[in-house]
């Protein structure tokens, strides 16, 4: 007969969405693959996150400390196979205090034993690393020795249910929880996919032997239900395509229009770059008659008006600074011509 082992798990979390994660699977408020659904075992109803990260808070954790753990505890398959349910339950009791004694009482948030719905019964519980008074993962889980201690601590107080500890010091690597789940996962996908005899089957209950009508009518509506809602996408995609066809309807007609346009009158485009470079020339003349009016105004000024000269305040010059080229050439000096020299009188 093979031997049967006690067996624990510990993940370290450290922000609040570790926490998250972890109380989601436990509580089964989100899907797990390896779950049937039929309920779980809730030993300590853990408080809302909020409250969790309160208390957390209240040792003041450092940048990336480990806040939490999820600590895991369960035996060989084998173990609960064989096993009664009183055995399993007196298993289950043992299992939590043995976790309380080692991490203290008040630091076990969260205890939920999933028996029910998964093929191997486990506890999963999250675990305050408190003690004297901070967060002190390293006192509990620090190095390999502390981490055998655990293991050869909880073996000790299963061994009364003919549970071992595994070897000691073995060269087997250690599974994880995430592998754990993993291992869990893939036995169940192997387990679906397998071929059921008949034999294995259980004996017809009283819902198998109501009539066809009652058999069939929860698929019947399943199906028109699925049926509607894939009738409500497909109207929904057909009304964005009709849109769309819509304006490309829009736009081939305005390029009908110009076509027809342009076949009726061959020389449009030619009379429209001609009206364009008329434009062109009658732009660029005026351009030219504006630069040599400014160049004949500074040249009036450099010859006629010297730099100083009183004639040159913004009152005399008027209209002829909002022309830009004309005040840098002027070069007014306003602060000078605003405050008139001791003893002169100002005139204009």
């Amino acid at each position: 007969m093979a031997d049967n082992y006690a067996i624990i798990g510990v993940a370290k979390l450290h922000t609040a969405g570790n926490v998250a994660g972890v109380l989601a699977h436990a509580l089964r408020t989100r899907p797990t693959a390896n779950s049937n659904g039929a309920g779980i075992d809730v030993r300590i109803q853990p408080p809302p996150l909020e409250k969790i990260m309160e208390r957390v808070a209240e040792y003041m954790p450092r940048k990336n400390a480990v806040i939490m753990y999820d600590f895991l505890t369960t035996a060989s398959p084998a173990f609960f196979k064989s096993a009664s349910p009183e055995q399993v339950e007196a298993w289950k009791r043992d299992s939590l205090k043995w976790v309380q004694d080692i991490f203290g009482k008040d630091n076990v948030v969260s205890a939920i034993f999933h028996d029910k719905d998964e093929q191997t019964c486990h506890g999963s519980y999250l675990i305050i690393p408190e003690y004297e008074g901070k967060l002190n993962a390293r006192h509990f889980t620090g190095g390999r020795e502390k981490l055998r201690g655990l293991w050869t601590s909880y073996a000790q107080a299963m061994s009364k249910y003919g549970l071992k500890r595994g070897k000691l010091y073995s060269p087997a690597e250690h599974k994880t929880i995430k592998q754990y789940y993993a291992d869990i996962n893939a036995a169940a996908e192997r387990a679906a996919r397998a071929a059921i005899r008949p034999e294995q089957l259980p004996e017809p209950g009283i819902k198998d032997h109501a009539s066809p009508r009652e058999y069939a009518a929860p698929l019947i509506n399943y199906a028109i239900k699925t049926m509607q809602q894939r009738n409500a996408n497909l109207a929904t995609a057909l009304a964005a395509e009709r849109k769309e066809n819509e304006k490309l309807i829009a736009a081939t007609a305005k390029d009908r229009e110009l076509y027809s346009f342009l076949q009726a009158n061959p020389d449009a485009f030619r009379k429209l770059e001609e009206k364009l470079e008329r434009e062109r020339e009658s732009r660029a003349a005026d351009k030219e008659k504006y630069l040599n009016l400014i160049a004949a105004v500074k040249t009036f000024f450099r010859k006629n008006i010297p730099a100083n000269s009183k004639d040159r305040t913004p009152e005399r010059l008027g209209a002829l600074l909002g022309f830009p080229e004309l005040k840098k050439a002027i070069q007014i000096d306003l602060t000078r011509a605003a405050r008139p020299q001791q003893g002169t009188e100002r005139t204009l």
